[in-house]
C-alpha cells in the first residue's frame, strides 16, 4: 500500500513539474498584459491585438494540465471521488475552452511563416480537433458507465493537451545543448513531433496495459476442456 501511495504521489510531482515550464511563462504574460501593458516581455503584437483571447487560452490551459495531473492518480479517484468529480467537471470546461480559444488563435492569428508554416498549421487543427473528439467519447463512456473507456480517452485529452510541456521541455533543451532556435520548417516539424510522441507513448503504455490485463484474465480463468 505504501508503495502504491509514493507511485501515486510521484505521478502528480513529476505531472506538476512538467506542465510548470508552459504554465508559468504563460501565467506570466497575462501578468504582463493585465498589470502591465505588454511592458515587461518582448513584444507581441497578437498579445495587444487579442489580449482576452490569449489570456482565456493560457489560464484555461494552466488550469487543465494543474487539475488534469489529480485525475490521472489512481489513489485519487479512490479515496477521493468527489473531489475527482469536481475536478473533473472543471478540467473539461477547461480543456474545451482551451482547445477552442487554441483553434480560434491558430486560425485568425497572423503568424510570420518562421513561426507558424502550413505544417503546423495543419498540426494545430488536427490536435484540436482530436481532443474535442476524445473529450466527446471520454464523456460518452462516463455516462454509460465504462469507467475504463472514459479513463482512456481522457488520458489521450490529457496527453495531446500537454504537448505544449514536451515543445516547452525539449525546445528548452535543443536551445541549450545546440544552441539553436529552431524556425520555419524546423520549428513546425519540431512542434508536431512534440504531439505525436506524447500521443504514441501513450497508445505503446494502453496496448501494454490491455495486453498485461488479458494475460492475468487468462491466468486467472483458465480455458476449461471441453
Amino acid at each position: 500500500m505504501e508503495q502504491f501511495k509514493i507511485k501515486d504521489i510521484s505521478l502528480i510531482v513529476l505531472g506538476l513539474l512538467y506542465s510548470f515550464i508552459p504554465a508559468f511563462g504563460g501565467l506570466f504574460r497575462v501578468l504582463d498584459i493585465a498589470l502591465f501593458e505588454n511592458s515587461l516581455l518582448p513584444p507581441n503584437p497578437r498579445a495587444q491585438q487579442y489580449p482576452i483571447l490569449i489570456s482565456m487560452h493560457i489560464i484555461s490551459s494552466s488550469i487543465f494540465s494543474i487539475l488534469g495531473t489529480f485525475q490521472l492518480s489512481k489513489m485519487f479517484r479512490y479515496s477521493y471521488p468527489n473531489y475527482h468529480l469536481i475536478l473533473g467537471k472543471i478540467s473539461t470546461v477547461a480543456v474545451l475552452i482551451s482547445t477552442i480559444s487554441g483553434l480560434l488563435m491558430t486560425l485568425i492569428f497572423d503568424f510570420p511563416k518562421e513561426l507558424q508554416g502550413s505544417v503546423l498549421l495543419s498540426s494545430r487543427i488536427v490536435v484540436s480537433i482530436l481532443i474535442i473528439y476524445f473529450l466527446y467519447y471520454s464523456l460518452k463512456s462516463l455516462f454509460i458507465y465504462d469507467f475504463k473507456s472514459h479513463g482512456i480517452y481522457f488520458l489521450r485529452v490529457y496527453f495531446l493537451a500537454i504537448g505544449a510541456s514536451t515543445q516547452a521541455v525539449f525546445g528548452l533543451i535543443i536551445s541549450l545543448v545546440a544552441e539553436v532556435d529552431l524556425i520555419g520548417i524546423q520549428r513546425d516539424i519540431f512542434m508536431t513531433s512534440a504531439w505525436i510522441f506524447n500521443f504514441l507513448a501513450l497508445e505503446v503504455y494502453i496496448s501494454r496495459n490491455s495486453l498485461k490485463s488479458k494475460l492475468l484474465l487468462a491466468i486467472n480463468f483458465p480455458t476449461r476442456n471441453l
